[in-house]
């Protein structure tokens, strides 16, 4: 497994983890939210999600994984949570990013 496509494979689980994590919050909007549809789809990506970091896992250190993993997740959540949900972000929480996006800048370039 080459480096680009170990980092493709962990922003792709990563964006998988934001999808079951945007169908949770959808589901927190429902009158009966733990038995609803938006709920089940969360958890059954979270089954999914856990499958495939086999094979990642396998290939790539825990460390780096932990690293990319946080930051791709933490962007795309913040994506996600600005375009769906219409939240706003601070100018202490972009900074918070960029030095997020330098962090995994320096640990693909050291690692």
């Amino acid at each position: 497994m080459t480096a680009a496509i170990q980092i493709l494979a962990i922003i792709g689980l990563s964006a998988l983890g934001v999808l079951a994590d945007m169908c949770i919050k959808v589901a927190t909007t429902q009158r009966h939210g733990l038995v609803s549809k938006w709920f089940l789809l969360g958890i059954l990506i979270y089954t999914l999600l856990g499958a495939g970091w086999f094979p990642v896992l396998k290939h790539v250190k825990l460390s780096t994984v932990g690293v990319v993993y946080a930051v791709c997740t933490t962007l795309l959540l913040v994506a996600g949570s600005v375009v769906i949900f219409h939240e706003r972000l601070t100018t202490q929480e972009v900074i918070a990013l960029l030095f997020g996006l330098t962090a995994v800048a320096l640990l693909m370039k050291f690692a």
